[in-house]
């Protein structure tokens, strides 16, 4: 954003040179502390709210998905032998 997109002036009636170069500092001096003052704000506990739930979403992945993707490699074998002996008992007279 620039100055002259907010604090515009007409063509024809200019204001005195000090109006419009200390109404550029203030708009410049205020964006940039807003920006730091926000970013303060918001950015430092955001950046602990995203690390805290990237732990837990690792925490969760390492100690109760890959168990149960290790489980279901290791007991789905069987129930899909029974699935199949079911189907070809059931589907395959038909």
């Amino acid at each position: 954003v620039e100055v002259s997109d907010v604090l515009a002036e007409p063509t024809t009636p200019y204001s005195m040179d000090g109006v419009w170069i200390y109404s550029l500092l203030g708009f410049e001096k205020t964006r940039t502390w807003t920006y730091r003052c926000l970013s303060l704000l918001f950015a430092v506990p955001l950046a602990f709210l995203c690390g805290f739930l990237l732990a837990v979403l690792a925490c969760l992945r390492v100690w109760f998905l890959v168990p149960c993707v290790q489980l279901s490699n290791t007991f789905l074998p069987c129930l899909r032998s029974v699935f199949i002996c079911a189907v070809n008992v059931f589907v395959a007279p038909f």
